[in-house]
């Protein structure tokens, strides 16, 4: 009897989460408003030894639509010939380069940039990202609404939170890597999107994303968080969502979304997310509660036909019943239908990396960006 309530409570505990999911990503949709006028951006880039990959984003950032845009690139130290690069292919952008590198070095290397931006609304994307042809225009069109989440009417600044899914050729995106890949990366952004409709931001990725310059200079920048190497989006915006005088929204539609290059091999997807697990550790207590609550519930429910025979199987069926409603308008809505045709066998690892590997990145400090 025991063994069965045990599975129940988990699965009690997963239904509560699904709901508020889906709950919080139709908010997220609905108070997503933007004003109809473009504003003025500085793109903000940091590569280090980027040469072989950053030529498609130097391309697209040289074809962007919005004609009130600056881009700034700054190499952190890099032994290629990064710089070279940047200063050929565009030769517009603002090309800073650190030769004195500061830990933690991509803080210290955006810093930079942002200190040198010239427009107030600032737009961050990396080095291997191709933003589409209307990225800055569109993004940039959420800082001249304030009706969205939360909003009483003022002139709140904000910050924008855009989805990055995972690229990759027809013969790429046909290997179980890149689908699991591509799936973690969109339950990231579906969690993102859906904590910010319930009015609890805590993720978000540096490959997509905007903010004011007064808002990051006001909260003292990354003050907040120099002891993490990583965590430059979202240990930021959980910081700044603790100001009064702002509010964070989620990018909807396309052209806000940013490709970035999908990693090659398991290897380099393990790296990835051990780097970017690292900064959980400085998650506020709340945000780690749930996620612990989250992670916990799900892995007994997974494991629950092992001790709780069919009801446990129960247990398992309709938890991925009810994730499975939550999940589908979000993936129509971030363009990854296809990963629904399969996705019980990605979520079932993306189980076993959050039993077995996520808490590695937790533990483990990493050294290099």
């Amino acid at each position: 009897m025991i063994p069965i309530l045990i599975a129940l409570t988990a699965l009690a505990g997963q239904l509560a989460y699904w709901l508020l999911f889906r709950k919080g990503f139709a908010k997220a949709r609905a108070g997503a408003s933007h004003g109809a006028a473009a504003v003025p951006v500085s793109i903000i880039v940091a590569a280090r030894d980027e040469e072989t990959a950053i030529t498609p984003l130097l391309d697209s950032l040289a074809n962007q639509s919005h004609d009130s845009t600056t881009v700034i690139v700054v190499d952190d130290d890099s032994s290629d010939g990064t710089s070279d690069l940047v200063g050929r292919t565009l030769p517009d952008a603002t090309l800073l380069r650190v030769h004195d590198p500061v830990y933690p070095r991509k803080k210290h290397a955006l810093e930079l940039g942002i200190r040198s931006a010239q427009s107030d609304v600032l737009l961050f994307t990396d080095a291997d990202c191709i933003p589409r042809k209307s990225w800055a225009a569109e993004m940039s069109r959420y800082h001249s609404a304030t009706d969205s989440i939360g909003s009483t009417g003022d002139d709140r600044e904000r910050v924008v939170v855009g989805y990055s899914p995972f690229a990759g050729s027809a013969r790429e995106r046909s290997t179980l890597l890149n689908r699991f890949a591509r799936y973690e990366t969109f339950i990231a952004g579906f969690a993102a999107a859906a904590a910010i409709g319930l009015g609890q931001p805590y993720t978000a990725v540096g490959r997509n994303l905007s903010y004011r310059k007064s808002s990051f200079t006001r909260n003292g920048g990354f003050d907040h968080s120099r002891q993490s190497l990583s965590g430059d989006d979202d240990l930021l915006v959980q910081h700044l969502a603790k100001d009064p005088a702002i509010e964070v929204v989620h990018a909807f539609g396309g052209q806000t979304y940013v490709p970035s290059a999908a990693p090659a091999t398991w290897s380099e997807w393990l790296r990835q997310k051990l780097r970017h697990t690292s900064a959980s550790r400085y998650y506020s207590r709340t945000v780690n509660m749930h996620m612990v609550a989250y992670h916990l519930s799900a892995t007994i429910v997974w494991l629950s036909p092992l001790f709780a025979g069919w009801y446990g199987v129960a247990a398992l069926v309709l938890r991925l019943a009810a994730q499975r409603v939550a999940l589908k308008e979000a993936a129509e809505v971030l363009n990854e239908s296809d990963l629904m045709i399969a996705y019980p066998l990605y979520e079932f690892l993306y189980f076993v990396y959050n039993a077995a590997i996520a808490p590695i990145g937790v533990l483990k400090k990493p050294r290099t960006w």
